[in-house]
């Protein structure tokens, strides 16, 4: 059964850790600490910071909750304040065959960012998932409507209903090793003018039972950025050291496989 591991999960916008990591676990309780560079775009500059995940999955009904803190400090002072929290629920619907599954699933996000102006940024929404899972790769897919309301920046209050669109690609690599792409598209539902896009491939490599360590690049693109002084493009290298510290065995029977993708 594929496991995913989990790629970042973007600061301060409407995805959640993908359902995949639901798969074949009962409960599971991961803490992350990052590194990351902003290469291009608003920088240059180098962040620090931590994140905690919980997920619990009972075979007809699945949930995640995430918080993550992320700043870099100089003299003293903090220049760059990023702090989230994110909920998810998956139920699952239909399966289609032994590799496709249905399900549908339910979200909220809240994000606080200091360089973004975000004061916060909430979102609330769903929608359907599709999982494709083998032996060989985990695919998920889903176009969930989101209600997104914005406050800081200098600029008025804003409420906007967008169309999230999300693939999130895991192949395993074999010898503890595997690649995830990530990809994204976020436009208001009234402004196609209006959209957040990015793609994120990472690799990530297993050094021990309970540790693995994240290689990736975050390439974002937001085409009307709440603070007007900001780019509307960055490109971030990261590396994380990820604690995994759930139980290796399986929530469902092998011929479940799929259903619980969430």
């Amino acid at each position: 059964m594929v496991q995913a591991s989990n790629a970042k999960t973007p600061v301060s916008d409407t995805r959640t850790p993908s359902p995949c990591v639901y798969l074949n676990t009962p409960f599971n309780l991961k803490l992350r600490f990052d590194l990351s560079e902003l290469k291009l775009g608003n920088g240059p500059r180098i962040n620090g910071g931590g994140n905690v995940q919980f997920q619990q999955n009972f075979g007809d009904l699945a949930y995640i909750v995430e918080a993550s803190a992320q700043y870099l400090n100089v003299d003293g002072k903090t220049v760059n304040g990023r702090y989230t929290f994110v909920g998810r629920v998956d139920k699952p619907l239909l399966r289609f065959s032994d590799d496709f599954t249905l399900s549908l699933a339910g979200i909220t996000t809240a994000a606080y960012d200091k360089v973004l102006g975000l004061e916060p940024r909430v979102t609330a929404g769903g929608g359907p998932w599709l999982d494709y899972v083998t032996e060989l790769l985990c695919n998920g897919f889903s176009i969930f409507p989101i209600m997104e309301h914005e406050r800081g920046g200098g600029a008025p209050d804003k409420l906007t209903l967008r169309l999230s669109a999300r693939n999130y690609l895991h192949i395993p690599l074999g010898e503890g090793a595997d690649f995830t792409l990530d990809s994204f598209f976020a436009p208001s539902a009234t402004d196609f003018e209006d959209y957040r896009a990015s793609v994120i491939p990472g690799l990530a490599f297993k050094i021990s039972a309970l540790a693995s360590v994240n290689f990736g690049l975050v390439a974002e693109y937001n085409s009307k950025p709440r603070n007007p002084e900001l780019k509307p493009f960055d490109l971030t290298g990261m590396a994380s050291l990820i604690l995994d510290l759930g139980p290796d065995e399986p929530a469902a029977k092998e011929e479940d496989k799929g259903v619980n993708g969430g």
